[in-house]
């Protein structure tokens, strides 16, 4: 009698911890996944106030900088993540972040391929 209630007892524990494990699992393999393809920051502190845009072009080398640039606007911008930016050298990309007109700056908050 004891062994099968403590059979019953463990089943049922591992049956209501088995869907938190997966989906534990699964979470961390999307987020392995999503970070391979998007570099994320937190919002900008240095400008609250601005709003959130989307900026699409390529990424590349001037000088000793990174910068976007953007064919159909005709423009350059820099970027103030430079690390992130390292990664997507030479590829088009889409950033998602606020734009400082006055010093030409884009305060990154993803990077991704598009």
């Amino acid at each position: 009698m004891k062994i099968c209630v403590l059979t019953t007892l463990t089943l049922a524990a591992l049956f209501a911890i088995t869907p938190a494990l997966a989906s534990s699992n699964h979470e961390v393999l999307a987020s392995a996944n999503r970070s391979a393809a998007v570099t994320q920051r937190q919002p900008n502190d240095r400008n609250p106030n601005s709003k959130v845009e989307i900026f699409t072009g390529k990424i590349a080398k001037a000088g000793a900088a990174f910068v976007l640039q953007d064919a159909a606007m005709n423009a350059t911008f820099r970027l103030d993540d430079q690390t992130a930016a390292s990664k997507f050298v030479g590829k088009n990309v889409r950033i998602m972040g606020t734009l400082d007109a006055s010093n030409n700056i884009i305060y990154v908050q993803t990077i991704e391929v598009s």
